[in-house]
């Protein structure tokens, strides 16, 4: 309701608002992704814009070399995604190319395989690793409780302590041996302390051994050396229990100082008009010398690569366009073309170059933004689809890619034809 004045308590009357599109899609959780692909056609290259400014502005506030130094202490979290690599389910039967449909059902078939078998594993990991604390528990009870004693051992109780004391402790040896195998400790101070307490276990079980103090004859000192060890490792396993399994790519990005901040990130904008083009090309070339500046032209290409497409019909408005910009710093780069765009080999690039950075990236999650048209939203994922498959049928699928399609316009019958209605 509208109110005729300040001093007016009499509503005028109702207005009834009515809010249409467009309407944005959430780009999901950035700290999965180590990488990122920002395609807009048209007007839609104002959201992917936006997400570059905010890729440059996070990149210019990190020293180049600590941020260098984080992702190479933070690769060996790389090492399995939310969809990890198994071969044996990579391995596709030789034949026909299959239909866009079937490909379709085939990629999701193959992420659900692989997603059980990785629930699967889990779930029997952290089972087995349940029996930890109460093994824990139940060795330091009964080895406190049986040295209070006032007669000795009967036969088998020191036996059942001396094995049941090693074998938890080689328990407990396991987990850091798999944690560390899996990327999924972080190297912090805490590895060192289990590496550290694992050798602790094995000086005092030489000691015991060597003085025959097992059962019946530890002092006071023993005990709480004992038990020190004991629920030390007892805490570690409640927490390995009780911490989910997550993401090694959002392990590394939350250490790069608090900021998410891509490895590397692609941005394409596909253009109808060379008049637009000119207009908004002197703010995304701010953005790429702005880059440049901070981190040098060679760690610029490295973090950031830009390419737009004119794919304007009218050869004047190019002429005129590329002689307006051929004296900038990104058209010298290469970075502005004249034609439509190959989804193919954009894609192919970046699938390239992370299958290139397979040796210190072991596993990497791409982001694959998109706002445009419905017409090159569908291609985009069609092209997408395949790119998936083609990383599945080579054993590649620790490297995945997730596609946020934000499409505006659409089809429309017009003069009985089906035209693309949006700007790009």
């Amino acid at each position: 309701k509208a109110s005729g004045g300040v001093f007016d308590d009499n509503p005028i009357e109702q207005i009834k608002v009515e809010v249409l599109g467009a309407y944005g899609v959430g780009i999901g959780d950035k700290l999965k992704y180590s990488r990122a692909l920002f395609v807009g056609s048209g007007t839609g290259f104002v959201p992917c814009l936006s997400l570059l400014h905010e890729h440059v502005n996070k990149c210019v506030t990190i020293d180049p070399g600590t941020y260098d130094k984080e992702v190479d202490r933070s690769s060996h979290n790389l090492k399995r995604l939310s969809i990890t690599s198994d071969r044996s389910n990579s391995k596709f039967v030789t034949g026909a190319m299959p239909s866009m449909d079937q490909s379709a059902h085939l990629i999701e078939t193959i992420k659900h395989v692989h997603n059980a078998k990785i629930a699967k594993q889990q779930l029997i990991v952290n089972t087995i690793t349940l029996f930890g604390p109460m093994a824990g528990v139940l060795m330091l009870g009964l080895t406190l409780s049986w040295h209070q004693l006032s007669f000795p051992f009967y036969p088998g109780m020191k036996p059942f302590l001396i094995y049941g004391t090693i074998a938890y402790q080689l328990f407990f040896l396991g987990l850091v041996i798999y944690k560390n195998s899996q990327g999924t400790s972080q190297r912090n101070i805490w590895i060192f302390v289990d590496v550290m307490i694992t050798i602790l276990n094995a000086v005092l079980d030489w000691y015991c051994f060597t003085k025959d103090i097992w059962g019946g004859t530890y002092d006071p000192q023993h005990l709480v050396y004992y038990s020190i060890l004991s629920l030390y490792m007892i805490f570690r396993f409640i927490g390995h229990v009780v911490n989910a399994h997550s993401n090694p790519v959002e392990e590394m990005n939350k250490r790069k100082t608090g900021l998410v901040v891509f490895d590397k990130v692609r941005f394409v904008w596909v253009s109808r008009s060379a008049a637009s083009t000119a207009q908004v090309y002197p703010e995304i070339e701010y953005h790429w010398d702005t880059l440049v500046s901070a981190w040098g032209l060679k760690r610029a290409r490295q973090t950031c690569k830009i390419s737009i497409f004119c794919t304007d019909s009218n050869a004047s408005s190019c002429r005129d366009l590329r002689d307006a910009i051929n004296k900038g710093s990104l058209f010298r780069e290469g970075a502005v073309e004249f034609g439509r765009p190959s989804f193919e080999e954009i894609l192919d690039e970046c699938s390239l170059e992370v299958l290139e950075s397979s040796d210190t990236n072991a596993s990497t999650s791409t982001l694959i933004a998109f706002c445009g048209s419905e017409r090159l939203a569908k291609h985009v994922k069609e092209v997408k689809m395949f790119n998936d498959m083609l990383l599945s049928m080579t054993g590649n699928t620790q490297h995945s890619f997730d596609l946020v399609n934000q499409s505006y316009g659409g089809l429309v019958v017009s003069n009985g034809k089906r035209e693309d209605t949006s700007a790009g």
